[in-house]
Order: structure tokens, then C-alpha cells, then sequence
């Protein structure tokens, strides 16, 4: 088993690293996901891996659910917000991604290839996750790795005053729409915002 290392402390704003479907759950509602510092001094800031689009432009059905990903503003902002990985990085994230998948397949855990990359680089980087898959949410959980669901960061963003509760319940609206709500939506919706959401 890898031993996660601690968590330093930086006067740079904090990365939290989003897998795809966080991504896809959250950018267009809201825009400027990435481009932006959320928090006071020095922040922290949303960032994806390269690979974010890889199934959705291999994907007739992510295509043509999501059709804003192609619109100049989104790849701008996916521009600023892709994490820049140096060689040593990148090797070390490819061996921790091994030692995952492995542990993934042991305990029968449906993680993909991706969201696994997307663990094994939070890990190596000692940043929060944001997921909403059950699987990857408990194979992070024995490696000790944080993560957060997409209805966790929202809510850390409307504490810090980075969106109002009605950007929340637009991305409800839209989740909705989709027929995308994350398992067990409506407890951690009334956990997290206190209230009954809204029926759209």
C-alpha cells in the first residue's frame, strides 16, 4: 500500500483537481469554472488533466448532451485551467495509477481508466479530488486520498461567497434536465443547503 504523504502549506492558491464528470456536472453553469481564484488570500483554484475530454470526443451520445464544451469560452477557460505536469510528475503519477488499478481490480471497483489517472494525480499532487463516483470516492478512500463530491464543492463555493444559492439550484435545474443527478442527491442536497431542492 502507498503511504500518502502530508499536506504543505503554499502562499499559492490550492489546487482541487475535477474528474470529467465533475467537469462536465459544473462548467457551464458556472463559467469561469477554471480561469478564476475562488477564497480569500491565497485561494484555491479548480483544475482538470489533459485527458478530460478524451471519452467525450470519442462519444456521439457526450457530444450531443454536451454542446457547449465546443464553444470558445469553454476551451479558453480549459486552456487555464489544464494542470501542467513536469516528467517527474507525469512518471510518478503513471506508477501510482498502476498500483491503483490493480487495488481497483482486487476489490471489483468500476472505476475507468481516467477517473483512476484522475486519482493517482490528486494523490501524487496532495490535492483534494472532486467525484461523484461511488466507486472511485472508495477506492480514494484506501489510499486516504481526500475528495469531495460536486454538491460538497458547491457548497464550499457558497460559503466562501463565490456563488449565490441560486447558481446552485440553476446547476440543479440543469442535472435535472440531463437526468444526471449524483447518487443520493436529494440527502446530501438537504445535508449540504439545509433545505428541500427544488422540483424542476
Amino acid at each position: 500500500m502507498l503511504t500518502q504523504r502530508g499536506y504543505g502549506i503554499t502562499s499559492q492558491p490550492q489546487k482541487i483537481l475535477l474528474d470529467s464528470n465533475a467537469y462536465f456536472r459544473l462548467a457551464d453553469n458556472l463559467y469561469p469554472l477554471l480561469d478564476r481564484t475562488y477564497g480569500s488570500s491565497p485561494g484555491w483554484k479548480l483544475c482538470i488533466l489533459g485527458g478530460t475530454l478524451h471519452e467525450y470526443n470519442y462519444s456521439v451520445r457526450l457530444r450531443s448532451k454536451f454542446i457547449w464544451v465546443e464553444n470558445e469560452k469553454h476551451i479558453e477557460d480549459r486552456q487555464r485551467g489544464k494542470i501542467r505536469l513536469s516528467e517527474d510528475q507525469k512518471t510518478s503519477i503513471a506508477g501510482t495509477k498502476e498500483f491503483m488499478r490493480q487495488t481497483c481490480r482486487d476489490e471489483d471497483l468500476g472505476c475507468s481508466p481516467f477517473d483512476i489517472e484522475c486519482l493517482a494525480a490528486a494523490y501524487e499532487l496532495h490535492i483534494t479530488l472532486v467525484t461523484d463516483d461511488i466507486d472511485l470516492v472508495e477506492l480514494a478512500n484506501l489510499y486516504e486520498q481526500p475528495v469531495m463530491s460536486s454538491m460538497e464543492l458547491m457548497q464550499k463555493m457558497l460559503a466562501e461567497q463565490c456563488i449565490t444559492i441560486d447558481d446552485v439550484k440553476s446547476v440543479v435545474a440543469m442535472w435535472t434536465y440531463d437526468e444526471d443527478l449524483p447518487s443520493h442527491f436529494h440527502s446530501e442536497y438537504v445535508r449540504l443547503f439545509g433545505e428541500e431542492p427544488e422540483a424542476f
